[in-house]
């Protein structure tokens, strides 16, 4: 498994594209520089005879390397749904304990349209449970991010530094 080292930042600029509505635009993400592009795989150079190869040093586990090819290095960010955002407001509410909060969050869930805004404006009349929200909601992204990256190959670690452009995991 390749290892890849993200800074709080880098993981919450990342769920930030997830939850964007990408207009039929793709993001990509780095994974050599830790950046975010629109240029996809297909819209780099490769050349076959010069193609880069994980280093196997680390006792069998590989780090990210800058010559990887553009469809290694370079992963499409999913689009988180919003599906998936309505049960995540489902299952929170589900945790606030019993009283008028959990039952007015429950009941902003009813309905198609605008439960989104529903849900937030309910949220506001209660700026404890909010607060629980904001740091729920940044717990599941982080989550989401990680899950996903580990998904395509990778054993993410958080560091608490601040990872500059090109730089990599030691």
């Amino acid at each position: 498994m390749r290892k890849l080292e993200l800074t709080l930042q880098q993981i919450e600029q990342i769920s930030m594209f997830m939850e964007t509505d990408h207009l039929g635009e793709r993001f990509y993400y780095d994974v050599v520089t830790g950046e975010i592009d629109t240029k996809s795989p297909d819209d780099y150079e490769w050349d076959e005879e010069e193609e880069g190869e994980f280093d196997d040093e680390a006792g069998g586990e590989d780090e990210v390397d800058e010559d990887l090819h553009p469809e290694e290095r370079y992963l499409g960010i999913p689009e988180r749904s919003s599906r998936d955002g309505y049960e995540r407001m489902e299952d929170f509410a589900y945790k606030v304990g019993a009283g008028p909060a959990r039952e007015a969050l429950l009941l902003a869930l009813e309905g198609r349209k605008g439960v989104f805004r529903r849900f937030k404006d309910k949220l506001a009349e209660y700026p404890e449970v909010q607060q629980k929200w904001y740091a729920y909601e940044e717990e599941k992204n982080r989550e989401a991010v990680i899950d996903w990256l580990e998904s395509e190959g990778f054993e993410v670690s958080v560091v608490d530094k601040v990872r500059r452009t090109g730089e990599m995991s030691e």
